[in-house]
């Protein structure tokens, strides 16, 4: 097996908990633990942050769409979900998505996904609900098309669309007040939030991905 070793690094300050790549640019959240409301920009030629800028919102994910641009799931100071929308090559704020409920997953786990096949961006928020975002677009035309109620008490704690199939998958850890000491499950859901199957994962699941085949 090979090996990975460091060939670089970036200093960037805060906290970093994710990162997405655009043809010349990384973009990361600096705002894990709700530090801050900045997001860095980065050069990837010269390796270096060329901006911090300021989304006034907390975000942990970051996604870069097949336009280009950059979707940043959020909550503001007051507890407001929103989707800060971002121009990939320059950073400038393009559009910003209100949502109704706070982005919120147990345990702050995988709180969105990007489907790149179906080009939609889903959210997990406060209530069991999901919402959905329509990202094949520029600016205003990125838009939040669906809010879907995912039926039962078991808390969120992942979420992930798998485009080929058309189906929902859903973390869910079996409660909230002992999430880590029994085995959780993961449900199927239709386009419209109609469980259709589910299967026993570990203990809170936490990340959805999908391998095409």
């Amino acid at each position: 097996a090979g090996s990975i070793t460091v060939e670089d690094s970036v200093e960037v300050g805060y906290t970093p908990e994710d990162i997405t790549l655009t043809e010349e640019r990384a973009y990361t959240p600096l705002g894990g633990f709700s530090d801050t409301t900045l997001v860095a920009a980065i050069d990837r030629s010269r390796r270096e942050v060329i901006e911090n800028i300021q989304i006034d919102c907390y975000a942990r994910f970051a996604f870069t769409d097949d336009e280009g641009e950059v979707l940043l799931p959020c909550n503001d100071a007051d507890g407001g979900g929103e989707v800060v929308v971002l121009d990939g090559e320059s950073g400038n704020e393009r559009v910003r998505i209100s949502l109704p409920g706070a982005v919120t997953s147990i345990g702050a786990t995988q709180e969105a996904s990007y489907a790149p096949g179906s080009e939609e961006l889903y959210v997990a928020l406060s209530e069991n609900r999901i919402a959905r975002l329509d990202t094949d677009g520029t600016g205003d035309d990125n838009e939040r098309v669906e809010t879907l109620s995912i039926s039962g008490s078991n808390p969120i704690g992942a979420v992930g669309y798998d485009a080929a199939a058309g189906e929902l998958y859903v973390g869910r850890a079996a409660s909230a007040e002992n999430p880590y000491t029994q085995r959780g499950s993961v449900t199927i859901h239709r386009r419209d939030g109609t469980q259709i199957g589910d299967f026993e994962a570990g203990n809170a699941p936490a990340f959805l991905s999908f391998v095409e085949e």
